[in-house]
């Protein structure tokens, strides 16, 4: 009974490495309900299958979000479930890829016509820092070399130090 137990491992190892796992899963559940007499050793298998199945995926961490937007494209166009798309993506990039009511949005928005997988422009507070701007405050600087951030600071009270540090690094 061992014997056959190992070759029954083997088996699955063999078809796990041809991508055949979930086929495998619903032989192996199939044969343990079909022989009671051999129960145990089928279910052992079983549990084999279904451990090595869900551990057959590696996680990608860290994935751009135009990233996961092109695999639910991807999916959708393959006619699979919104619902199935998020358990692949939860599968692959992990629990906190996406929410599935963001996967059911993006599927939504595909379905309408959408093609491109990039955010789009949005709207909110305009940037002050424009040439002009720039061009300001490089004659600022110039006119008096002994400057600190502090100086501009009080001559260019639009704008945040940061900013400000930024263009005279740049110079």
């Amino acid at each position: 009974m061992l014997s056959y137990f190992m070759g029954c491992i083997a088996l699955v190892r063999c078809m796990l490495v041809l991508s055949c796992g979930l086929a495998v899963v619903v032989w192996f559940r199939m044969q343990a309900e079909a022989l009671d007499t051999d129960a145990i050793s089928w279910n052992s298998c079983y549990v084999y299958v279904c451990s090595c199945v869900l551990n057959m995926f590696k996680t990608i961490e860290g994935a751009a979000d135009c990233e996961i937007r092109s695999v639910i494209r991807f999916l959708n166009a393959g006619n699979v479930l919104p619902s199935e798309t998020h358990h692949q993506l939860c599968q692959v990039y992990g629990d906190n890829a996406m929410s599935d009511g963001m996967v059911r949005k993006w599927v939504r928005m595909f379905n309408e016509g959408r093609e491109n997988v990039r955010d789009g422009a949005r709207s909110g507070r305009p940037s002050l820092v424009n040439d002009n701007f720039v061009r300001k405050v490089n004659e600022r600087v110039r006119d008096d070399r002994r400057f600190t951030i502090s100086d501009l600071s009080l001559h260019f009270p639009q704008i945040l130090r940061t900013p400000l540090y930024d263009i005279v690094s740049s110079c």
